[in-house]
């Protein structure tokens, strides 16, 4: 089911990418080389940092629903503690994605607005690490997901955060497979080769990018 706080910015989402990819996959570097070629990169992390900081109304709601134990001595969210919560409750995370989800794209938006009121043919990525599993698919002209095969995403997230096998691999398991993710894009970026391969790769569908938001009116 798609998020309902997307359903009124379709028609303003004609000249919007997305950017994802799982856990592992190397989507950070991906989106900096994008960035390096001039495209403008919309992090959705820390838009809802933004979103969350105290003092905000959707903190307000945060601190309201969940109660006082989810924030740090310095009052501000603790991200592990919320983390745990609605990972262990489905009812809880449907209950903050419904507080923060609508703040978080409504702040998207008025991001790109701004970005396309000043070029119209600039190419705004917005890099959403769950774009998939927020059902977020309806927002995005075309979505690009940086991939490598499951055992490299394993070898490298138990190198990147000195985590076991079975760590790693229950962390992947909690997104959607990279394998379904790589069906459903619009392109594919193949992040397991060198760094050079990689390159060549983002510079190809950069250009097409750029052919693609001179055609939209």
């Amino acid at each position: 089911m798609e998020d309902p706080s997307l359903k009124k910015v379709r028609k303003e989402s004609r000249k919007t990418f997305g950017l994802t990819g799982s856990i592992g996959t190397g989507k950070t570097t991906v989106a900096d080389i994008f960035e390096e070629l001039g495209a403008v990169i919309i992090d959705v992390d820390q838009v809802t940092r933004e979103v969350i900081a105290p003092g905000t109304f959707a903190f307000n709601q945060v601190v309201e629903s969940f109660g006082s134990q989810i924030l740090t001595k310095e009052g501000k969210l603790d991200r592990k503690k919320l983390g745990s919560i609605i990972f262990s409750s489905p009812e809880k995370k449907r209950l903050l994605d419904n507080i923060t989800h609508p703040k978080i794209w409504e702040r998207v938006i008025d991001k790109v607005d701004k970005i396309l009121k000043n070029n119209s043919n600039q190419v705004v990525l917005v890099d959403t690490p769950l774009l998939y599993e927020t059902k977020s698919e309806s927002f995005f002209n075309k979505i690009i997901v940086v991939y490598v095969p499951l055992e490299i995403q394993i070898k490298r997230l138990m190198n990147r955060d000195s985590l076991t096998f079975d760590e790693a691999l229950k962390r992947i398991n909690n997104q959607i497979s990279i394998e379904r993710k790589k069906e459903m894009a619009d392109y594919v970026i193949d992040n397991s080769g060198t760094i050079y391969d990689t390159k060549k790769e983002v510079y190809k569908i950069f250009k097409i990018l750029e052919r693609l938001v001179k055609r939209i009116p």
